[in-house]
């Protein structure tokens, strides 16, 4: 019988985190209980920094840029996960955010959807159609990019409807409180009414949309839901802000006194700061993450002063419902469930805010307090995010014995992986959040429990996630579609010595007007190179460089070495080669989409 998996992609998983005693108690001590047990890769690496990014490579098993990128995520490339497992015969279930990253073919091969969010046009317009409106306030666009405008439209209809579609009631079960008394039939008639004036004259929609901006009709005739319906406010009042208000006072303290004590502050650099922001009035970079660290950022805040952020699904109540899934799953075929926690995203949560159980609260809580009486006195980092890290550790723990106590953990493979990795941990100080080159950012774990086969194996040659779904298709006997790149980590002609991270940078993935951000690593160096797919390899920039023997945390840029190009003249070479071939997948995929 073919193996059910549990496909875990927590946000933001900082590698690093895993059994690190460093400072204290590690904050992932189930995970560490099992690594004997499992496949475990050391130098995985996500393709981009962010989710749009990242997930593109980690959910198609093909490098990132391919396909013309990720300016529709995963709807260009020939096989998702999604398409390979129906074919094998798997019921699938997906725990997902309704946006633009999957379409109605997508849907349609997901037996089980469950929403965990309102649909966000926001982000179709933030992340995609803002930067065109930027462009034609400059120049008139051209017709290839009004086509990419079309297609984002075009997706953008078929997911909101999707959302909107409200004749399976399953598809919203985890976030009833927060489409509670939502009018889905009238919003869903009004979409329809856009989508035919869409359709009537795309290009002066299209034209209106850029103008208009949040203030479009896709934004002010369809409702969103109220976020405030979502969590049980009195549970939340009574046992965690007022039952545990202490907790935070403490949180905050002992994160101004490690901070203040251990952080290897610049102080000329802090002070540079502190007079650009009064000349500018504007926070930089390094100031902003030193405020974030001394301070925990916005998350205690937001906490101390009884604002919570999290709005959707937590990750027990995600878990839980995948293991009923499995036990309950009588088609006598295997399942594949598919999720996305964001409990260690930005906006950090370490509890199960909602379940209201107020023994779970109590444990979850109490927990929390054991592990800040162990942190050492040399304590680096964000203690929210370590907190957040060994709740989802816990929940990783009862979904284990869950699975083994109905006896389905010998016949499951669990997945652990991420999207990305974490810069908010300050360790160390950086002069820019996410959209940098640094370690932090794309270091992801790879953690593979095999129930038919529960042995121990380490993995230490170099990977990006492109090569985590084919490692998947290894282990589960599933012959690996010819048309992707990634390749298992278990295939010996696969043992790399270097990997590759490629995005377009923050914002829109435009890849006819922004440059590529291509990052090579392997133990000697960190090697930052951008450069446009439409200009020659050379007139690109090499904007960093790190000597990770020298300098491991990445701190001093030698790109002005004088004798630095022929040392690292190798890693250059294989960038050109990868830069030629994202080159002619673009032009592939262009004339296949005209035929």
């Amino acid at each position: 019988m073919k193996k059910n998996i549990i496909f875990l992609v927590v946000d933001s998983f900082l590698f690093k985190k895993i059994g690190n005693t460093k400072y204290g108690p590690s904050s992932t001590p189930f995970l560490d209980s099992i690594k004997e047990k499992c496949m475990f890769a050391n130098n995985m690496y996500s393709q981009g920094p962010f989710t749009e990014s990242g997930n593109k490579a980690l959910l198609t098993g093909s490098d990132s840029l391919n396909n013309r990128g990720y300016m529709h995520n995963l709807n260009e490339s020939g096989s998702i996960y999604l398409d390979v497992f129906k074919k094998n015969d798997y019921v699938i279930s997906e725990f997902f955010i309704p946006y633009y990253l999957y379409s109605k073919k997508h849907f349609d091969n997901i037996d089980y959807q469950f929403f965990t969010t309102d649909f966000l046009i926001i982000s179709v317009w933030g992340n995609r159609l803002k930067h065109f409106s930027e462009l034609q306030k400059k120049r008139p666009l051209t017709e290839e990019e009004y086509s990419e405008i079309y297609k984002q439209l075009d997706l953008t209809f078929e997911a909101w409807d999707n959302f909107l579609e409200n004749k399976i009631p399953s598809k919203y079960k985890y976030i009833q409180r927060l489409v509670k008394d939502f009018p889905f039939d009238d919003n869903r008639k009004i979409l329809q009414e856009e989508r035919e004036k869409y359709l009537n004259n795309k290009k002066e929609y299209a034209d209106s949309f850029l103008l208009k901006g949040e203030t479009h009709e896709l934004f002010t005739r369809i409702s969103t839901c109220d976020y405030g319906n979502y969590l049980d406010e009195g549970f939340i009042k009574k046992n965690f802000y007022e039952k545990r208000s202490h907790l935070i006072k403490r949180i905050r303290k002992l994160q101004l006194k490690y901070s203040l004590r251990n952080s290897k502050l610049n102080y000329w650099q802090l002070i540079k700061s502190c007079f650009n922001c009064v000349c500018n009035r504007k926070v930089d970079g390094y100031l902003k993450s030193v405020l974030f660290l001394l301070f925990s950022g916005k998350i205690a805040s937001l906490y101390h002063h009884h604002d919570f952020i999290k709005m959707l699904p937590s990750c027990r109540v995600m878990l839980r419902g995948a293991v009923e899934q499995l036990i309950n799953n009588k088609t006598g075929k295997p399942m594949l469930i598919h999720l996305h926690p964001e409990e260690l995203h930005n906006r950090t949560s370490f509890f199960s805010y909602d379940i209201s159980d107020e023994q779970l609260i109590d444990y979850e809580m109490t927990t929390c307090e054991n592990h800040l009486d162990c942190l050492k006195d040399n304590y680096c980092g964000e203690i929210v995010y370590d907190l957040a890290l060994l709740y989802i550790d816990d929940c990783i723990k009862e979904a284990f014995e869950s699975l083994k106590g109905s006896g389905m953990l010998e016949r499951t493979l669990f997945v652990i992986t991420s999207d990305h990795g974490y810069s908010y941990d300050c360790t160390p100080l950086r002069d820019q959040f996410v959209n940098n080159h640094h370690t932090e950012n794309y270091h992801i774990p790879l953690i593979i429990y095999d129930g038919t086969n529960p042995s121990g194996r380490i993995i230490n040659s170099y990977h990006t996630s492109k090569d985590v779904l084919p490692t998947i298709y290894d282990l589960c006997g599933i012959d690996k579609p010819g048309e992707i790149n990634g390749k298992s980590i278990l295939n010996k002609d696969n043992q790399n010595e270097f990997a590759i991270s490629e995005y377009m940078g923050g914002g829109c993935p435009d890849m006819i007007n922004r440059p590529i951000h291509f990052m090579i690593r392997d133990r000697k160096y960190l090697v930052c190179y951008i450069v446009k797919m439409i200009d020659d390899f050379e007139k690109g920039e090499l904007v960093e460089v790190y000597d990770l023997e020298k300098d491991p945390d990445e701190v001093k840029n030698i790109v002005g070495d004088r004798s630095l190009i022929d040392r690292i003249s190798y890693l250059l070479d294989i960038l050109k080669v990868r830069k030629e071939k994202i080159f002619q997948s673009y032009m592939e995929c262009k004339v296949s989409l005209r035929q």
